[in-house]
């Protein structure tokens, strides 16, 4: 499609992406204001239910850190489409290739928001079953979940996501569950995305490659991955190592949960810091006090020691008393 073309009442602008399922553009509403627009190529019944999926699961969740839906239908082709608000900043997986590791106190701020916004979906009964740093997209620094396309909802049908057998999701990211039955996934699953998620924040890698998806899918079963670094600060390599558990229920019973961690290890942090500044600067006003007292006494010895004595002058000496002990010189007589 070129710019200027028209799907229903939208104008589009520029390409944002392409992908199996469609493209999606920057386009121009109505009032002029530009957009995110999604259309969708293939007729193909289960990638146009997966389609439908996000639109109706996005019409449920109302969060900052949820991208918003704007609109949902089909043009004058038949072709569906789907608006929602347009995040400029692009997506987290792009923000990583271009500079690697986050700072901790980044990465951690931002599982902070990411987790936020995945327990208000939760919360609605929403599983995402996706979740990776592709979708994640980028506003003014907030980040904000989307692709919500492979989600588990209730009152959704979900029977033509799963009946195939074929585990849903991006298998790098995937919970060990996934590969086994992506019909008995919960809460603890996206728990466990958000734990690789922070992985890769904090190492600038992934924990889990391989050449095929059969050799991830294995490495992702055997639990084992390389730990982070001792860059990484301690509480934090836990709270990974809690939420990327084996056993879903070793890890964090939800994203809240994860959240508070992340806000526990943020104050420790700052409690930490407050400690240091108060330590420097009780040192430094030591140093002042033992300066200033090095100073006054500097200044007491000089204004204290002892005048040396004058010589006494030859008159002076005549009317010296006679020192203890010294034998009385005769006076001479007037003769």
């Amino acid at each position: 499609m070129d710019p200027g073309a028209r799907i229903g009442p939208y104008e589009l602008l520029r390409p944002l992406g392409q992908g199996g399922m469609g493209a999606v553009f920057v386009a121009r509403d109505p009032t002029g204001v530009e957009v995110a627009l999604k259309v969708l190529h293939e007729q193909d019944p289960e990638l146009l239910a997966r389609f439908q999926r996000e639109a109706t699961v996005l019409r449920h969740l109302d969060s900052l850190r949820i991208v918003r839906l704007l609109d949902f239908g089909r043009d004058e082709r038949g072709r569906p489409f789907l608006v929602q608000e347009l995040c400029p900043e692009g997506d987290l997986a792009a923000r990583l290739r271009e500079r690697g590791a986050f700072p901790p106190e980044e990465a951690r701020a931002l599982l902070i928001e990411l987790a936020a916004g995945l327990e208000v979906a939760h919360r609605a009964g929403i599983v995402h079953r996706d979740l990776k740093p592709a979708n994640v997209l980028l506003s003014a620094g907030q980040p904000k979940l989307t692709d919500f396309g492979l989600a588990r909802a209730k009152g959704i049908d979900r029977a033509s996501l799963t009946a195939s057998g074929v585990f849903l999701g991006t298998p790098a990211y995937m919970a060990p569950e996934q590969f086994e039955d992506a019909r008995a996934v919960d809460a603890r699953s996206d728990v466990y995305a958000l734990g690789v998620i922070l992985y890769e924040l904090l190492s600038g890698r992934r924990p889990f490659s391989g050449p095929s998806t059969l050799a991830i899918a294995d490495a992702v079963l055997s639990g084992r991955y390389e730990p982070l670094g001792e860059e990484i600060p301690a509480d934090l390599r836990e709270v990974v190592a809690c939420a990327m558990a084996r056993d879903p229920a070793d890890r964090y019973a939800s994203a809240q949960g994860l959240a508070d961690d992340l806000l526990a290890v943020e104050e420790a942090a700052e409690r930490r810091s407050d400690r240091s500044l108060a330590l420097a600067a009780s040192a430094l006003l030591l140093c002042a006090g033992l300066g200033g007292l090095w100073l006054a006494g500097s200044h007491a010895g000089v204004a204290g020691s002892p005048a040396p004595s004058p010589q006494p002058s030859p008159s002076d000496r005549a009317g010296e008393s006679p020192r203890l002990g010294a034998t009385p010189q005769p006076t001479p007589s007037a003769a």
